[in-house]
């Protein structure tokens, strides 16, 4: 039974939450398109909105730039950009 818990305790919730707040810091830093699609699809970071929340806690001021589609206004999407 002792075997199974520390199986079940090898996936780290908080370092992974880490890992991913520091490789958006870094797409920030790299002037890289920060949206939830493109983190989610080509980062495989989900909740991104929690992991900025994140790194606004840690100190990090990130602006918000709200997109809206140019065909239909109701569409939109966050943007986020590291603020210097």
């Amino acid at each position: 039974m002792g075997k199974m818990i520390k199986l079940f305790n090898f996936f780290n919730k908080d370092s992974v939450k880490e890992t991913q707040n520091k490789k958006i810091l870094k797409m920030m830093k790299n002037r890289e398109e920060v949206t939830n699609y493109n983190c989610s699809v080509n980062h495989k970071i989900l909740r991104l909105s929690a992991r900025i929340n994140d790194l606004e806690r840690a100190g990090y001021k990130i602006k918000h730039i709200v997109i809206h589609d140019k065909n239909d206004r109701r569409l939109h999407w966050t943007r986020y950009e590291l603020e210097l």
